[in-house]
């Protein structure tokens, strides 16, 4: 991909795109919150049913954390949570980051194919970490079920999405 070619526009939830044996689709946006400092306070705190979820992991399709560093994560719910920005006594920060990421689903036979040609980590691999570099791109890799969840931030979506087109072109299937 030239650098200098920039996509028209950001691909909006619910578009999707065939790659061979697989697809990609923009995922509705999900009520998210960046943690920082003590984890476990502020998942006891804020949300006690969502589950850590590190690299490759099944996130389900409850609340859950995307881990990003041993002090960081990225807390996903399916409901608005009534959180107040800021320090809190217990240790840990909140920020929104609802507008943060956008998650695109990778599903289908040549969705590991796909992945495997935007990641150079070992996937079976353990790592309490989500966060990889995706074609260069800082992003958070989780699964649901058989398909792959992909998080990145939200500026970088247009470029991600022009990256999955060059996929489907070298597939054949554009």
């Amino acid at each position: 991909m030239d650098e200098m070619e920039w996509r028209g526009s950001v691909p909006l939830a619910g578009e999707a795109i065939e790659i061979g044996n697989a697809s990609a689709m923009v995922e509705p946006d999900r009520n998210a919150l960046m943690v920082s400092g003590d984890l476990a306070a502020a998942l006891a705190a804020l949300c006690p049913d969502a589950r850590m979820v590190g690299l490759g992991e099944e996130c389900g399709e409850q609340d859950f954390a995307l881990r990003i560093a041993r002090d960081r994560a990225l807390l996903v719910t399916g409901q608005a949570l009534d959180v107040e920005p800021g320090w809190y006594p217990a240790g840990y920060a909140v920020s929104s980051a609802d507008d943060a990421f956008a998650a695109v689903a990778l599903s289908g036979a040549d969705a590991p194919a796909i992945i495997g040609e935007g990641v150079t980590a070992d996937l079976k691999a353990a790592s309490p970490s989500a966060a990889i570099l995706f074609a260069g791109q800082f992003a958070l890799l989780a699964r649901r079920g058989e398909d792959y969840r992909l998080w990145i931030e939200r500026p970088m979506l247009a470029w991600l999405w022009a990256w999955l087109e060059g996929a489907a072109i070298s597939s054949g299937q554009r």
